[in-house]
């Protein structure tokens, strides 16, 4: 997980995303969830911020932070 933090953290610091972006290239489902458990730890040590529209709606990303922990 910490190297998926890594690389989130990499990508949100270029600007916001979505979920979908993050999980684009990563195409099985143990990826997937690591992928999401690095955004849960991210949104734990509040240095991401989430925000979906709608249910089932793509999940937005925001860089909050100004280092990694």
């Amino acid at each position: 997980i910490t190297l998926c933090i890594e690389e989130i953290c990499t990508h949100l610091q270029k600007g916001n995303a979505f979920f979908s972006q993050l999980i684009l290239m990563r195409s099985t489902r143990e990826r997937i969830v690591t992928t999401f458990l690095a955004l849960l730890e991210l949104i734990k040590q509040q240095q991401v911020v989430c925000r979906q529209e709608n249910v089932f709606e793509d999940i937005q990303i925001f860089w909050v932070s100004t280092s990694y922990n």
